[in-house]
C-alpha cells in the first residue's frame, strides 16, 4: 500500500476514534468497555495453519442499537515461503446489538482497518471483517466476550477465522 493510502487509512481510523469517544450515550447504564482478547485463528494467507491471536478493544455504545469499537489485534503465522510473519491489525467496527437487558447482549458487526506486517518488508494492506459475539456481564463492572470473526486480508487474497474470548471491564 502506498504511503498516501496508509496516511488515508490512518486518518479514517483517527476520525472513527474521535467519533467513538466524542459521542455521548443515551443510556446511563451503558458504558464504554475495554476488553483483552486471546484465541485461535485458522488462516489461509501465504500458507495455511492455525495461530494464536491476541487483541485489545474499546467499545462505546451509540444512540439506538449501535456500538462503535476500535481495537488492535496481533497474529504471528508461519509461511510456506519463509519463517513467519507478525501482523498488527488496527481496526474500527460498527456493531448492531439488540436492546436486550443484561446479562447477555449478542451482536453482529462489520469493520475494516489496515494489516501491518511488523517484519522487514513492512507490507501494509486493507482488511475487512464480519463478527458475531456476545457481551456477557459477569459481575459489577466486568464482562466476558466470546466472538467469532471472519477476516479478509488484502480483500479476497487471504483470510482467517478468529475464535476468541475476551475479559473486559466497563468504565
Amino acid at each position: 500500500m502506498s504511503p498516501t493510502r496508509v496516511r488515508s487509512v490512518t486518518l479514517v481510523l483517527a476520525g472513527a476514534l474521535a467519533v467513538v469517544f466524542g459521542t455521548s450515550c443515551l443510556l446511563a447504564q451503558e458504558r464504554t468497555s475495554i476488553v483483552a482478547f486471546a484465541g485461535v485463528a485458522p488462516y489461509d494467507l501465504s500458507g495455511t495453519g492455525t495461530a494464536g491471536i491476541y487483541g485489545l478493544s474499546v467499545a462505546r455504545p451509540l444512540p439506538s442499537v449501535f456500538v462503535a469499537e476500535v481495537g488492535v489485534r496481533y497474529l504471528h503465522y508461519g509461511s510456506q515461503f519463509r519463517g513467519g510473519y507478525d501482523y498488527l491489525m488496527p481496526e474500527v467496527s460498527l456493531q448492531v446489538e439488540p436492546d436486550l437487558r443484561p446479562p447477555v447482549r449478542p451482536y453482529l458487526g462489520v469493520g475494516a482497518g489496515p494489516v501491518i506486517e511488523l517484519n522487514a518488508s513492512g507490507y501494509t494492506s486493507l482488511t475487512l471483517h464480519a463478527a458475531v459475539g456476545a457481551r456477557i456481564r459477569v459481575g459489577a463492572g466486568w464482562l466476558l466476550r466470546p466472538e467469532a470473526r471472519l477476516r479478509s486480508v488484502d480483500p479476497w487474497h487471504g483470510s482467517d477465522v478468529e475464535l476468541t474470548v475476551g475479559v473486559g471491564r466497563f468504565f
